[in-house]
């Protein structure tokens, strides 16, 4: 219910489309309630998509990090952001992936995802 606070973090998802953990289209949720974040979804790959393909999870996180600028911190921008929470123009994806985000972002149990 936070993920709005990653606005201009830089934020980089890694997920196998056969994670029996933490299914698929939680990733996608998480993008879209992340503005800015980059989705790389590694097919055929389960919850660690790093043993799966570890030569393309390498370049995943070497493009990302040779092509990414840090966040530079501002203490009242994160106040502002934690004061004003987030609105639904601010989630990314078509209605129903706007919907599954604000519903679970309302939702009374929190996971540690």
């Amino acid at each position: 219910d936070r993920c709005y606070l990653t606005e201009n973090l830089p934020v980089q998802l890694i997920w196998g489309d056969r994670d029996s953990v933490i299914p698929v289209g939680h990733g996608y949720l998480a993008h879209s309630a992340m503005p800015g974040s980059r989705l790389d979804i590694f097919r055929g790959a389960g919850h660690f998509p790093f043993r799966d393909d570890p030569i393309r999870f390498l370049r995943v996180v070497e493009e990302f990090l040779t092509t990414t600028a840090p966040l530079e911190f501002d203490a009242e921008r994160w106040r502002q952001l934690l004061i004003a929470g987030v609105s639904e123009s601010q989630i990314g994806g078509g209605p129903e992936t706007r919907m599954a985000v604000l519903d679970a972002m309302g939702a009374d149990e929190r996971s540690a995802t």
